[in-house]
């Protein structure tokens, strides 16, 4: 039932993102096969410039900033990850869920199981579950 508010369902939330994305890119193919693509080339020129950009990734939202300087050259860049900005929420879950069980009397096993499971949910990139996994 929607909404969905558990971490435990984003898998179902991101199957069903899946099946709209297959049908928009099927889509937006028709469109581009039926493009004549030479109308929207354009030149690229070198030149001094910040920029930042918001996009959607499959673990959330992406975040990045460049500055160039007049030979194009990238002076210092910045990406923020999805997973970096589920970080507080990823904590706050997992200590909520371990008072909880603490509570229940759980063994430390189940609820080290359960964290794990709780902090897959949050789809983490590789490195970062490994990170995790330590802690």
């Amino acid at each position: 039932k929607y909404p969905m508010y558990s971490p435990f369902a984003n898998n179902v939330s991101q199957a069903l993102e899946i099946i709209y994305f297959i049908e928009k890119a099927e889509e937006i193919i028709k469109e581009l096969i039926e493009m004549k693509t030479s109308e929207y080339c354009v030149e690229v020129v070198k030149r001094k410039g910040e920029g930042v950009a918001i996009t959607e990734a499959p673990r959330g939202l992406l975040v990045h900033s460049y500055k160039i300087n007049d030979e194009g050259k990238v002076l210092s860049a910045n990406i923020i990850t999805p997973t970096a900005q589920n970080l507080k929420n990823i904590e706050e879950n997992a200590k909520k869920l371990v008072k909880k069980m603490l509570d229940e009397g759980s063994e430390i096993n189940e609820i080290r199981k359960r964290v794990e499971a709780l902090v897959r949910s949050y789809d983490p990139c590789i490195s970062c579950a490994a990170r995790f996994q330590k802690a």
